[in-house]
This record gives C-alpha cells, structure tokens and sequence, in this order.
C-alpha cells in the first residue's frame, strides 16, 4: 500500500512540477543569458526537485520551492564561475522575441508600424533588465513577471523581506533610468 501511495504522490509531483517547465525555463533565460545555460539550469533543478522531492510538503508550493533551488543552483553556478554573467548577445535576444512574435496567434492583427514599436521597446526592456546586476534582476523577474510575493522572494531567494523590497525599489529606479533614454527618444 505504501508503494501506491508513493508512486501516485510522484506522479501528482511530476504533473505539476512539468507544468511549471515554460515559466522555469524562461526565469532561467533570465539568470543564465544563454539559451545552453538555461536549459542545463532547467535540468538541475528538475533533476534536485525530483532527488528531494519528500522535502516538499505542499504541492500547492511548488512552484517557489522550484524556483528557490533553481536560484540556490544559479548561485551556486555563479560563485564556482566567480564572474557576473551579462548578456551582450542582442542577436539571441532578437531571434527569441521575433520566434515568440510569430507564435503569438494575434500577430497577424498587428500594424506593422506598431510591431515595429512594440519589439523596439520589448528589446530595450529585455536589455535593460539584463544589464541589471544579477541580484536586482532576480527580484524583479520573480516580482514583476512571475508575480511572486516579497514572502515568497524572500524564501526563494534567501533573504530578509526588508532586503527583497529594498532590492526591488533599486532595481525598479535603475530600470526607469535606463528606459528614460528610450522615452526621450520615442
């Protein structure tokens, strides 16, 4: 009977931890920059969630408890490669955001002309977001896109709530001065 129980808990855990592969996979783009870092991040983090996954108590956590280790596995990267990782490759950027453009099923709706604005200011963003340094920009990708709460940043991440809103307000002032450039210019 424990058998059961145990395989029927491992796939409930699986289901729902897959479900989350898209948002991992695209917060690891984030941290890592490079599409081979992210996938290999996205699967060391699958790979530990699934070694511990008797440490989860509620699967209704699941989703910071896999973004927590997916940081504590990004950390862990960074200090053994002690350098900042900063993202220089518009290209790659480019070709993401025109592949994504294209799956999007309202693109054909789109004006041209507003398309054009539209990838302009999403690249100047993404840009923007990625010259952040790597610990304002967790806080923001976590906060702001993923729509986690300072609690839950807080246990994901490490650090004292204080710290995340502290982090999150810097960061957010140093996005709006970077894209006060952009604005001027539009």
């Amino acid at each position: 009977m424990i058998f059961i129980r145990d395989q029927k808990k491992r796939q409930n855990f699986e289901k729902e931890a897959l479900s989350h592969l898209d948002s991992l996979y695209y917060a690891a783009l984030k941290l890592a920059g490079h599409q081979q870092d992210a996938e290999d991040l996205v699967q060391e983090t699958y790979s530990k969630a699934f070694s511990h996954l008797n440490q989860l108590r509620d699967l209704v956590k699941i989703k910071p408890w896999l973004y927590q280790i997916m940081v504590n596995t990004w950390k862990n990267w960074r200090s053994k490669r002690s350098k900042e990782v900063v993202l220089d490759h518009t290209e790659e950027w480019e070709g993401w955001l025109t592949q994504n453009a294209q799956i999007n099923p309202q693109s054909h709706l789109m004006n041209p002309e507003k398309e054009i604005i539209d990838r302009e200011l999403c690249e100047t963003v993404e840009s923007a977001l990625m010259h952040l340094p790597s610990h304002y920009r967790v806080v923001v990708f976590l906060s702001d896109i993923e729509g986690f709460s300072y609690k839950e940043i807080s246990e994901i991440i490490g650090r004292p709530i204080g710290t995340v809103m502290s982090r999150l307000s810097r960061a957010r002032s140093h996005l709006s001065h970077m894209l006060k450039k952009y604005k001027e210019r539009a």
